[in-house]
């Protein structure tokens, strides 16, 4: 007995002679053998032809079906003309392909026209067909859009004999080398099948790893595979550009602008176009539907209402796309100034207050608008609106005074605002800026002054109250309160910390030059603005954030308005140089330029 496997086949061959009445004259059958290959099992014999003539003899391949040894069923036969004494190998070809597994008993006959007997050999092979899954259905091209799943589904039908347990396996040549590794694998399944029972599988190739293009791809078991191509398109991709805006727009009026938008994908789609301020929280939305390649322009109008006066960026974006363009806004800019408040009494008791301001439209246009006097009321720290308004239509650079009189409840007035005894915050607000201050509103036995808010005189002083004190000639200074109320029609207590600083320092380095009266007198912030015409409107003075020589001036003006020198600082870098090394300020080193410019600083600190 032979045994033999082969691309896949197992079988057993077995061989035996029965020669049936053989005479000399018949043919003969040497060795049989058996060979399988490529789903192919072949027999061959040696056949021979042993008579002296030549002959012509019948050689035919049969098989017992039903085991019982008559080879009644017919494969193949041949007829064939043998020379005298000629030797043969006949071989006959079976595919296996439909065979199932088992034991087939084959017979090999040859037989002369001349005679009425044949010889034959017979031989036994074992086949075990291998499990076939055989796919069908499977589309051989593909399409997806990156971003997405491509899905594959075909059916998978066990044309074997026996049950079996195979996996199913879906790659993508990725890398474009012609091969299919085990890396490249994008999805399984592992089928379970009887004989000739099918099912159907769905698999995907995921492309986020994928660029657009194309690709290999092949699905399959151990016995059976197919391939195809898979494409992979580019998604609706946008392009956005402006292609007009205007430079500048008038606050309230719309902004029209256009912009080019393009699809520089590989399908068509519809999106959505935006524009507004980049910032904002306001914009404009339009639909689009573009084709692969196609192009649009689209007229697009933005509102400007809530728009911020100045240079504003607008955004145009659509997907991930975006195009941006500065835009300057023109409007008005009602700058609030100069806040102060008059607190107008009889007998202590302050009966109403005065409240002025100056506004100033900054801005870019003539405009109207409504100026609000703000309280606190309540005493949240939020002065809120109390129906106190003034209506100002002003021109570029053009600026107005305007002010609010406020009734306290001192004045026995039935009034929508009348604050009683205490102190509040207030502020006059434009659309665009505001300033705030504090008042205080009380009834004070100790101190007096006119129905016109000027201040008043009695000869007295009281320097626990307020830390003033005359010379040894006895000559009077002026009290704090005084200064105040000259200058500003106000209580000391009711001014800024920054400007109750500066007057201290006034009241300190009295007595006033000749000539000088209180309102004469300025502080160096005044010197700066009024003199100097430095800009300092809304803004903190920071007296050393000025040019060093325009310091130097203005403390010399500054001094120049007292008759003591006591608290004098040094006007400059050259003085104080004198003072700490006795020599000029360009003769010391940079170290020692450096002490003297930071022990000038620290008079301003």
């Amino acid at each position: 007995m032979v045994v033999a496997l082969i691309a896949g086949v197992g079988f057993n061959a077995q061989t035996g002679a029965q020669n049936t009445e053989s005479t000399p004259e018949s043919f003969e059958i040497g060795s049989v053998g058996t060979d399988h290959s490529d789903g192919v099992l072949r027999l061959s014999a040696e056949v021979t032809n042993p008579d002296a003539d030549a002959q012509t003899g019948t050689v035919a391949l049969r098989i017992d079906q039903n085991g019982d040894g008559t080879f009644e069923t017919p494969v193949e036969r041949r007829q064939i003309t043998f020379a005298s004494g000629e030797q043969r190998d006949i071989s006959f070809d079976q595919s296996t392909e439909k065979m199932s597994s088992g034991t087939y008993h084959y017979g090999v006959f040859v037989w002369s026209e001349d005679s009425t007997t044949e010889a034959h050999k017979s031989v036994t092979v074992d086949i075990e067909q291998p499990p076939k899954f055989r796919l069908s259905g499977v589309s051989n091209t593909i399409s997806v859009v990156k971003g997405e799943s491509a899905g594959l589904s075909f059916e998978v039908t066990n044309v074997g004999d026996s049950t079996r347990t195979r996996l199913v396996n879906l790659a993508v040549d990725s890398n474009g080398d012609g091969a299919f590794d085990a890396t490249e694998e994008v999805d399984t399944a592992i089928l379970k099948l009887e004989p000739e029972q099918s099912n159907l599988v769905s698999l995907e190739i995921p492309t986020d790893g994928l660029d657009a293009g194309t690709y290999n791809f092949r699905v399959g078991t151990e016995t059976n595979s197919v391939s195809g191509v898979l494409t992979v398109l580019r998604p609706a991709t946008y392009d956005i550009q402006f292609t007009s805006i205007p430079e500048n727009v008038t606050k309230d009026d719309p902004l029209n602008a256009s912009v080019k938008v393009t699809n520089t994908g590989d399908i068509g789609d519809t999106a959505t176009v935006t524009f507004g301020p980049e910032n904002g929280s306001e914009y404009v939305t339009e639909s689009v539907t573009l084709a692969p390649g196609e192009e649009a322009t689209l007229n697009l109008s933005q509102n400007t209402q809530n728009v911020t006066r100045g240079d504003t960026t607008f955004v145009a974006s659509v997907g991930s796309a975006n195009d941006s363009a500065n835009v300057y806004v023109l409007g008005p800019y009602f700058k609030v100034t100069r806040l102060h408040d008059t607190k107008m009494g009889r007998d202590g008791t302050d009966l109403w207050v005065n409240i002025e301001a100056r506004v100033t439209n900054m801005g870019d246009i003539p405009a109207t608008e409504t100026v609000r006097l703000q309280i606190d009321l309540d005493g949240d720290d939020r002065p809120e609106r109390v129906g106190l308004n003034r209506t100002l239509t002003l021109g570029v650079g053009d600026r107005e005074t305007i002010s609010f009189e406020v009734p306290t409840k001192m004045n026995d007035q039935d009034a929508a605002v009348a604050p009683s005894e205490g102190t509040y915050i207030y502020g006059v607000f434009s659309d665009e800026t505001n300033e705030t201050g504090v008042f205080t509103v009380r009834t004070d036995s100790d101190s007096s002054s006119s129905l016109d808010g000027s201040s008043v005189n009695d000869g007295s002083t009281d320097d626990s109250a307020t830390g003033d004190s005359t010379d040894a000639d006895s000559t009077q200074y002026a009290t704090l309160d005084e200064i105040t109320q000259e200058k500003y029609g106000r209580y000391f207590d009711d001014l800024s910390g920054e400007t109750k600083t500066q007057v201290e320092e006034l009241r300190s380095r009295q007595p006033f030059a000749d000539g000088y009266a209180i309102t004469d007198v300025l502080t160096r912030e005044e010197l700066a603005e009024q003199k100097y015409n430095v800009d300092l409107e809304g803004e903190s003075f920071d007296f050393h954030s000025l040019d060093i020589e325009l310091q130097q001036q203005i403390e010399a003006d500054f001094d120049s308005q007292f008759q003591s020198e006591d608290g004098d600082r040094y006007e400059s870098w050259e003085e104080l140089a004198q003072s700490m090394y006795g020599t000029d300020f360009d003769s010391l080193t940079e170290e020692q330029q450096a002490e003297v410019k930071a022990e000038y600083e620290k008079q301003f600190e």
